[in-house]
């Protein structure tokens, strides 16, 4: 198993288990730029951590039935 940390919603951290056979993602403020500020990169993290979980969860299904219809 892995740990990833994780905004709260209240501007907390906190650290997660990670089963080895998920599928799992993060993206850090080095990914995208690193001259973002710190606070500005939080801002945006909790503003958008819920909107970016769902757009990726709706992804993996398309992925998914994409490759499952071909295994068929």
């Amino acid at each position: 198993m892995g740990e990833a940390r994780i905004f709260t919603t209240k501007g907390g951290i906190m650290t997660i288990q990670v089963p080895n056979n998920s599928l799992w993602q993060y993206i850090e403020r080095d990914h995208i730029d690193s001259s973002i500020k710190k606070t500005i990169w939080e801002e945006f993290v909790l503003s958008h951590q819920g909107e970016i979980a769902e757009r990726v969860s709706e992804l993996a299904e398309e992925m998914w039935s994409n490759y499952n219809q071909g295994a068929e």
